[in-house]
């Protein structure tokens, strides 16, 4: 009788969780479903204050789905307006978005969520840990992006599509590509570093070493409109593989804007805890499709 009563309970615990994991998941999915019209208003609508509102109520909804147990797994992926990427060794992700403004700039948003069951016992036990940190885009007000260090709260926006970890003297860095709806004339690409430190985000980092000589926290690209830029990993090679660029009339050196690819391509190699500009790639096959 006394392993039959333990039978029962154990049944009724396994039922009564995932009851409760099926309640979260029915959640999760209901808020991924009104995230997919958020987006869609907030990419094609041409009234600008209801792409702004449907992008206030897109951030309302994650940090009311990252309350929800077990949300660090599920992938929004519906939703493609949202890059989500999630760190190799799985203790946080980055979500981000961007959002084209009336007068043809762009801001970008989002957020980094901290996966709550990769915390250390010291993490634990610590009361005022932060699960989630937004991005507040500060671009305009970042005057040297390339030799600053910033916060998740003056963060250099970008709408990240790779993330390449990476480790200095036992620290963990992680490589973020990214890229930057600039304004209606030019576009900008970015090669970010993020760390943690404290437990709380930090972007930029002194590990770029460029062909200029110049030791950069961030490598930031600016090009004409009507170009297409290459940035990519490539994982086999270990490589950050990126177009030259070069001004187009041959003489506006100073006019970023007016920069486009001149068909040659460059990489970055990490060496000693610094990524080192190589010029000239050669015979390396690249998709820039």
């Amino acid at each position: 009788m006394k392993k039959v009563f333990i039978f029962i309970l154990l049944f009724a615990s396994l039922k009564l969780f995932a009851q409760e994991k099926m309640t979260a998941l029915d959640s999760l999915t209901d808020i991924e479903i009104q995230l997919q019209g958020q987006a869609f208003q907030m990419i094609n609508n041409t009234d600008e204050n209801i792409r702004l509102t449907n992008t206030f109520f897109m951030i309302k909804n994650l940090v009311k789905a990252f309350k929800i147990s077990g949300s660090f797994n599920f992938p929004f992926d519906s939703v493609k307006a949202i890059s989500v990427l999630k760190s190799p060794d799985e203790k946080f992700r980055v979500l981000s978005w961007h959002l084209q403004l009336a007068n043809g700039l762009n801001r970008q948003y989002g957020v980094i969520q901290i996966n709550s069951e990769k915390l250390t016992k010291k993490q634990k036990k610590n009361k005022d840990l932060k699960l989630i940190f937004p991005l507040i885009d500060r671009s305009d007000s970042i005057m040297n992006a390339d030799d600053t260090i910033t916060s998740n709260e003056f963060w250099f926006g970008a709408h990240y599509y790779s993330m390449v970890p990476f480790t200095v003297k036992k620290k963990v860095y992680y490589l973020l590509l990214g890229i930057d709806g600039w304004d209606k004339s030019a576009n900008r690409k970015v090669i970010e570093v993020l760390s943690f430190d404290k437990d709380k985000p930090v972007f930029g980092a002194p590990v770029f070493k460029m062909k200029d000589e110049k030791t950069k926290t961030r490598v930031l690209f600016t090009y004409d409109n009507e170009a297409t830029m290459t940035l990519r990993w490539f994982a086999d090679k270990q490589y950050v593989v990126f177009h030259n660029l070069i001004p187009k009339d041959g003489e506006s050196w100073e006019m970023k804007k007016n920069y486009v690819p001149d068909g040659s391509f460059d990489y970055l190699k990490l060496e000693y805890g610094t990524w080192k500009q190589y010029i000239k790639l050669q015979d390396f096959y690249i998709d820039t499709k």
